[in-house]
């Protein structure tokens, strides 16, 4: 990692093998750097930085690496982009630097090149290495969150017919003047409207691979939700609670039993608006159902909701991931673990998207060939954001694409958070896809905002908010949710870029409310989303895909927005309360203090959430998921084992 220290003068830092054996390293009794120096307290930057710069020598990328974890473990527990000032001290002590508070402030500030009080990792960086040559990639890097890269390309004006030569030069000047006296966002835009009125006059020119971020459906566009959405929202919440006390205490009651709480938090408001009004199931007429294949990691919600529905007891759910001795859930989608639930094995490795494709492929052979009606099958496939970059993902739509299988609907959960961080830290991941599926041929469906912030994208009269959040890289959104205040919210995106007067009619409160709730948990814009792919389906002639934005550990504050969201397998007692708070879920404090039964929230047969639930699915088809085997003995004669005929 490490160069040399440019302009200040210190020799080259080189890697060294591990001190000899003998002496003994400071973690364990030896003598720390800085230890009897006669000057502590009066060192000087360029001092200290030799003293630092002896330790990684010596110690080598060991050294390194404790900084590094270290660092990035303070940042994420005050869930902040860096170190304040004694966080600075204690993480440089911890690799043996010790600093007097002089010094101490001293470096802090040679470092805090911003001043702005924290000192991110790349600053810290950039001061140990000092300036680094720039070279072209790095400024299509910066640019990366628009789709914008600067391109050689721009100086090659390619020979295409001009017809009218006046006239061509007429459109020309007139871009030009509209990029002089309103700018080049006035312009971007502008030529947005162009291409879609120019699509809506059938005029055959390629669709933009990356759009403005706003949502696809505006306000003004969404159909009148057809259900009740208080009675689905308390299901929602009923239904999510129980997923994350299910992995939760099983994880309680015996350590290492694994699952996931934040990814089906995350997307559960997403399934239960396709459960109630979309997905089709077996029984469904004209065709053979739906095919719904469930993202891996949030196989809790699908036991929850069959929960709630009767078709799972409590003692499966007490005992998940313990299967093997028949009474359990298994971990994932699975139909040889659980052949009567299970229509399709999914994880998070690309299997499902690669599975579904297919299986759409299969339902358009079937009902071309004449052999079965599936004419009103359609393939839904839940895929996570990090899911989406595995190559059979990749490989997945490219075949959906290719073969125009308009019957297939790809929803991809950016809730921006994979096993061990950020999806895309430093860029936006939902722009790139966007970018990713039109070049393989879909019609793209964008969800970010929910109804209340989606109020501030319409009102933007002049493109300068929506320019403020595509340049508000995934990782600061992820702090800002993880933070959860309003006041930081407001500093961070509106005051930075000018925008005050924008929020200025909301309290923090307000303003944090509404940028909590993205458009994956506001169910009238999932319905608008879900019935615009309904007729993509049975209208168009591609696949499509809705690109929906939520929040990994929706309404469990310790665990939204964090690096570690993922790996979170329980929840403590103070976790449970204010989550059973938030959910709505009528239980004591007492209830929830031991790992068993009664901490899940079971409703009663003839409940009007159960009847509203199992009515809306009756008229669906049935239940899903459900897994049905086909009869081979009625398909094909298959040899007698006592025979061996």
């Amino acid at each position: 990692m490490l160069a040399s220290f440019r302009g200040r003068g210190l020799r080259a830092l080189r890697v060294l093998p591990p001190c000899t054996r003998g002496a003994l390293h400071w973690r364990h009794g030896g003598v720390p750097s800085g230890v009897g120096i006669s000057n502590v307290g009066t060192r000087g930057p360029h001092d200290l930085l030799t003293e630092l710069s002896s330790i990684f020598a010596k110690e080598g990328v060991t050294t390194l690496s404790s900084l590094s974890a270290t660092w990035f473990a303070k940042a994420d527990q005050n869930v902040s982009k860096g170190l304040d000032p004694e966080e600075f001290r204690e993480t440089m002590a911890s690799v043996g630097l010790k600093l007097s508070d002089s010094e101490s402030e001293t470096l802090f500030t040679h470092f805090d090149t911003d001043k702005s009080g924290i000192i991110t990792y790349g600053e810290f960086a950039k001061g140990l290495q000092g300036e680094m040559p720039s070279f072209s990639a790095s400024l299509a890097f910066m640019h990366q969150h628009t789709g914008h890269y600067p391109s050689n390309h721009q100086q090659i004006k390619a020979a295409r017919p001009r017809f009218d030569e006046a006239e061509t030069d007429e459109w020309l000047e007139s871009l030009d003047a509209v990029v002089a006296t309103l700018g080049p966002t006035r312009a971007r835009f502008l030529l947005h409207d162009l291409m879609e009125e120019a699509a809506r006059l059938g005029v055959h020119i390629p669709q933009p691979v990356i759009t403005p971020m706003v949502n696809t459906i505006p306000t003004s566009g969404e159909p009148d939700y057809p259900g009740d959405r208080a009675m689905e929202e308390r299901l929602s919440n009923i239904i999510r609670w129980n997923a994350a006390v299910m992995v939760s205490d099983g994880n309680r009651r015996g350590g290492g039993v694994g699952g996931h709480i934040g990814t089906f938090a995350s997307i559960c408001d997403v399934i239960e608006v396709g459960m109630n009004h979309f997905f089709r199931g077996k029984d469904f007429g004209n065709g053979r159902g739906d095919s719904v294949w469930m993202q891996g990691h949030a196989a809790p919600g699908a036991y929850s909701r069959a929960f709630v529905e009767g078709r799972i007891s409590i003692d499966q759910l007490m005992n998940f991931r313990r299967e093997s001795a028949g009474k359990g859930v298994s971990s994932y989608p699975h139909p040889r673990l659980m052949p009567k639930f299970w229509e399709n094995p999914t994880v998070s490795m690309g299997l499902g998207p690669l599975g579904a494709v297919y299986q759409a492929r299969f339902f358009r052979y079937l009902h071309l060939r004449g052999l079965a009606d599936t004419s009103k099958s359609r393939v839904w496939a839940f895929v996570g954001d990090g899911e989406m970059d595995e190559p059979e993902s990749i490989t997945a739509i490219s075949v959906a694409g290719r073969e125009r299988l308009n019957n297939m609907i790809f929803i991809v959960n950016c809730n921006y958070q994979r096993l061990d961080g950020p999806v895309r830290g430093n860029s936006k991941v939902l722009q790139e896809y966007e970018g990713t599926f039109r070049g393989a041929g879909f019609d793209v469906i964008k969800l970010l905002w929910g109804g209340k912030f989606n109020e501030l994208i319409e009102n933007d009269h002049d493109g300068k908010l929506i320019e403020a959040l595509e340049a508000t890289p995934d990782g600061d959104c992820q702090r800002l949710h993880a933070k959860a205040d309003g006041a930081l919210i407001r500093k961070d995106i509106f005051e930075k870029h000018g925008l005050l007067d924008r929020v200025a009619h909301w309290s923090d409160d307000e303003l944090l409310e509404a940028f909590q709730t993205p458009g994956g948990h506001d169910h009238k814009k999932i319905y608008a989303a879900f019935s615009q792919a309904e007729k993509n389906s049975e209208m168009g002639g591609r696949p499509s895909v809705i690109l929906v934005k939520t929040l990994k550990g929706y309404s469990l504050q310790t665990f939204l927005g964090r690096n570690t969201v993922h790996q979170k397998k329980t929840m403590s007692d103070s976790d449970m309360q204010k989550y059973r708070d938030a959910m709505g879920i009528p239980l004591t404090d007492e209830q929830l203090k031991a790992a068993d039964a009664q901490n899940f929230f079971a409703l009663k047969e003839n409940s009007p959430e159960v009847k509203y639930l199992k009515d809306r699915r009756q008229e669906l088809g049935g239940f899903l998921p459900l897994r049905e085997p086909a009869k081979v003995s009625a398909l094909v004669e298959l040899p007698s084992h006592k025979t061996g005929g």
